[in-house]
């Protein structure tokens, strides 16, 4: 969960990326 946290506040490309 940590990483998904982490992408998320990078921006919504990071999101994408740990949802897939």
């Amino acid at each position: 969960v940590n990483r998904w946290q982490e992408a998320t506040e990078t921006s919504s490309c990071g999101l994408v990326s740990a949802v897939v």
